[in-house]
């Protein structure tokens, strides 16, 4: 057995591993219920978590041969019921010398259809390995569900954290989107402003989420938007704000859900930048055009 190095770690970090506290918590679980040691090994054959002796062997990592290299291999259960010496499964473990264990049930815990660890538990005198034996049945079906269980969570945590990266990229492409953005439901109620709305509009996302969509654009109609259910370009909508009336050019979008509109997206431009915008593209086209002249002269 070796104990893994932190930049290993850094390069090897596994499913269980990054699951590190709530395995923890299993592993304490199934201990105070069952009253035997429990480890919980990853593919990397690294103890992530465990109670009694394996506690202290977290972040050990076990060698080629061992039982839990055999089983994630394999995909199997397993009941070991002598001990290593006598036992086959042993054979090629380069701790089975010095192994005190008298008997053991592993369970994989399978994600995906990739068995990504295992959930064992241990007895270490003639006592232990009695009860172990005498309750495998049960004990390996307890076993199995708690392994289920938690490649359940393990699951659930991935696609939360895939779900959280997809929101994080989408939230960064729309807030460097130069128009602005509000996002309204089919109530006509602000659901999502993008950082150029806040600046046009002058109001922060906290302020605008939850009003109506009339409360900033009075004269827009959302039953005749969502009754057309079309997309719209380049209309006129205008807002007032402390000091003046602004002008936009807008485009709306329907939101739609199984051919239901749920909701529109509303992106503008202020008429006046667009304007600038405008002038200066016809200055830049009017100097590189008189450059041309001047150098053909």
């Amino acid at each position: 057995m070796k104990r893994i190095s932190g930049f290993t770690k850094s390069l090897l970090m596994s499913e269980i591993k990054i699951n590190q506290s709530y395995v923890q918590q299993i592993a304490e679980v199934i201990a105070a219920v069952i009253e035997f040691e429990v480890a919980i090994i990853d593919k990397n054959l690294e103890v992530i978590a465990g109670t009694g002796k394996y506690r202290g062997e977290i972040g050990i990592v076990y060698g080629e041969g061992s039982i839990t290299e055999q089983i994630i291999n394999s995909g199997g259960n397993f009941i070991l019921d002598d001990e290593p010496l006598k036992h086959r499964i042993c054979k090629d473990c380069n701790q089975k010398i010095i192994c005190k264990l008298k008997a053991a049930i592993l369970s994989p815990i399978v994600l995906n259809g990739y068995v990504i660890g295992t959930i064992s538990i241990f007895a270490f005198d003639e006592v232990e390995k009695n009860q172990l034996l005498s309750n495998r049945d049960k004990l390996q079906d307890f076993l199995m569900k708690i392994s289920a269980l938690t490649s359940s969570k393990i699951g659930e945590n991935q696609m939360h954290g895939r779900l959280s990266l997809m929101a994080n990229q989408f939230s960064a492409v729309i807030n460097s989107i130069v128009e602005g953005l509000v996002a309204i439901d089919h109530a006509g109620f602000i659901t999502h402003i993008n950082k150029s709305a806040e600046k046009l509009l002058s109001i922060s996302t906290q302020q605008a989420c939850g009003q109506h969509i009339n409360d900033i654009f009075p004269e827009f109609s959302v039953p005749k938007v969502l009754s057309f259910g079309q997309h719209y370009a380049e209309q006129e909508i205008k807002f007032k704000n402390k000091e003046e009336l602004c002008l936009f050019i807008s485009t709306i979008t329907p939101i739609k859900m199984d051919q239901e509109i749920i909701g529109l997206v509303i992106s503008f431009r202020s008429i006046r930048e667009l304007r600038k915008l405008a002038g200066r593209l016809i200055r830049e086209d009017r100097k590189y055009t008189l450059d041309g002249i001047l150098g053909t002269s």
